[in-house]
């Protein structure tokens, strides 16, 4: 049974993690740090020297912790304001 996802992009030598998420019925049960470690000893096994992901804050309150419990380090800060239209 899938209860996450993940999905990378190489650009030697590193390796940006371009999605990775729980699935909803699994958000809240512990599982995004082994989700998360596995993904990244996957990544580091490449032979990648950086692993970068992106986050913002319509992610889960807990992924900013996650990445940072994880060994991600805050490398900058981007302010993006989008207009969603209404009914979309």
């Amino acid at each position: 049974m899938n209860k996450g996802f993940g999905q990378t992009a190489e650009f030697t030598p590193y390796i940006r993690a371009t999605y990775f998420g729980l699935l909803p019925d699994f958000i809240g049960c512990g599982l995004g740090k082994h989700l998360l470690t596995s993904a990244v000893e996957r990544a580091w096994a490449t032979g990648a020297n950086r692993i970068w992901v992106h986050t913002c804050t319509l992610d889960h309150p807990a992924a900013m912790p996650n990445y940072l419990k994880r060994g991600f380090q805050l490398n900058g800060k981007n302010i993006l304001v989008m207009v969603i239209a209404p009914g979309s």
